[in-house]
């Protein structure tokens, strides 16, 4: 049992510490908000891109459980900031992608693309489709 606490301990510990070194997950420390390039390694675009598809799910079903009258305020507003995080992420590497690709990106891109695909504007549009019917 020891072994087993422990186990999840350290599996947790480094689960935080990547996500600590990932320059995505936090404010850009740079002049002008510019991503810090000399930071971001090809391992951090696919945790990234997959947490800004997780949080931009939940912002928009935050939006869609919304049971007020749909107003600017609280669709229009909430639904211009969500997704920050995968805006961030997928900006960065595709123009990358484009610049100066290698074999990594290109497999990270066919892992990615799909799950991009499937979640704009396909999800979205269904949920936002149930909020307005």
């Amino acid at each position: 049992m020891k072994k087993l606490i422990l186990s999840i301990l350290l599996l947790i510990t480094a689960m935080t510490t990547i996500q600590a070194q990932n320059p995505f997950f936090s404010a850009y420390k740079t002049p002008y908000d510019t991503p810090p390039f000399d930071k971001i390694k090809n391992e951090h675009y696919e945790p990234a891109i997959e947490k800004g598809i997780k949080d931009h799910t939940m912002e928009i079903n935050k939006i869609v459980m919304i049971r007020a009258v749909p107003t600017f305020e609280n669709t229009i507003v909430p639904l211009d900031e969500s997704g920050k995080l995968l805006s961030r992420v997928t900006s960065v590497f595709f123009n990358l992608l484009s610049a100066e690709s290698n074999d990594e990106m290109l497999q990270i891109a066919q892992r990615v693309q799909p799950k991009l695909s499937a979640h704009f504007p396909f999800k979205i549009q269904i949920n936002l489709d149930n909020y307005f019917t």
